[in-house]
């Protein structure tokens, strides 16, 4: 899944950035030299530690997983979103069949139309950080494929919504997390 959301992120030149494990290998291999210079190698071997790394560096996290009704189908997934939870991301849940428009609906409304808080001592923006993550490829054959086509038409969506090309970002109707605060 990361592989399609690195691929999607170069496709658009949206940013990427993030932890990658110690040994720069996911489960596929070597992780590639042009998603790979952006990434920095967490001190700690294993995914976990690379995961949490993740979404403590995050403004929000959309979770792509195979079926959005089962979220928590793999171990890697559910301690995600269940990281997302303590750590207060805002966060959506989605699959390959959710509507690109209001997930990019979402993005927007989530943030990049959210002032985040500056530094004291700089006055240049705080890029808003989205954590795209989801199950393996071993957990979810075709993972890299779907993800990456998904985020391609949230990619053309978020154009759209930024170009002033769709109707003001309504409440969302589904499938979302509680987009401020966890409950409980």
């Amino acid at each position: 899944m990361d592989r399609g959301a690195h691929e999607a992120a170069l496709d658009n030149d949206w940013l990427v950035a993030g932890y990658m494990p110690r040994d720069q290998r996911d489960e596929l291999g070597r992780i590639p030299p042009d998603v790979a210079r952006f990434l920095t190698p967490h001190d700690k071997t294993g995914y976990a530690p690379r995961t949490e790394a993740n979404v403590r560096a995050s403004h929000a996290a959309l979770i792509v997983v195979c079926d959005a009704d089962d979220p928590r189908a793999t171990p890697g997934t559910a301690m995600t979103i269940d990281l997302a939870v303590e750590h207060q991301l805002r966060r959506m849940i989605v699959d390959p069949t959710d509507d690109a428009v209001q997930i990019a609906r979402w993005i927007w409304s989530s943030l990049l139309m959210v002032q985040l808080p500056l530094p004291l001592d700089t006055c240049d923006p705080v890029p808003a950080k989205l954590l795209v993550a989801g199950p393996r490829e071993s957990k979810w054959q075709g993972a890299r494929i779907e993800t990456a086509a998904l985020l391609r038409r949230v990619a053309l969506a978020l154009a759209e919504i930024s170009s002033g090309g769709v109707e003001d970002v309504p409440r969302q109707q589904r499938k979302e997390q509680d987009l401020t605060r966890p409950q409980g």
